[in-house]
């Protein structure tokens, strides 16, 4: 005899983890910036990768790792905060304006040093060298719009849901078999 109650059980929970398969890691976000150079060169400045992050309170979060593309060199990696000016490498999420503060994020492309940050919604990206012929060691390169995302939760917990959705139905066929 078929017990009813079981059945929807586990339908009810493989529900549940399939609308959970859906949900957002916090501390992974994709990110892309697009922006217009300055100083006479043309083109589209283009950065974009995974920003890994720790959460701090109030839709805040440190950034701690960085990978990803800038005008097709890999990024090499992130730099500590204050490493770059005063950078503290703080995301927010959802923006508030932006999704970075005017002191920004930090990182590196083999051995030259970049920082992107936002005043307001509108975002732009320096680069520093101590050879530099600015007084600050600091030159803006472009300006532009900085979009960051939350990164998917794996596919495996949809695999997990299906999975479960599936044993009361393997459970049904051998009773009939039996």
């Amino acid at each position: 005899m078929r017990k009813p109650g079981k059945f929807v059980g586990g339908l009810l929970v493989a529900f549940l983890l399939l609308v959970t398969a859906s949900s957002v890691r916090a501390d992974e976000f994709n990110f892309t910036y697009t922006g217009t150079f300055f100083l006479g060169a043309t083109g589209t400045d283009s950065i974009s990768g995974i920003l890994t992050t720790t959460p701090l309170s109030g839709g805040q979060a440190t950034v701690i790792a960085i990978s990803g593309f800038d005008n097709g060199s890999a990024i090499t990696g992130l730099l500590p905060p204050g490493a770059y000016g005063s950078n503290d490498n703080v995301l927010f999420f959802p923006a508030a304006p932006g999704f970075v503060d005017v002191l920004g994020i930090s990182f590196a492309v083999g051995s030259q040093d970049f920082n992107l940050f936002q005043n307001l919604s509108l975002a732009y990206r320096d680069f520093g060298a101590p050879s530099s012929d600015a007084p600050d060691g600091v030159t803006l390169k472009s300006t532009g719009t900085l979009t960051v995302t939350p990164t998917p939760e794996p596919t495996s917990l949809a695999l997990l849901g299906a999975g479960l959705l599936g044993l009361p139905m393997l459970r049904s066929i051998r009773r009939k078999n039996d």
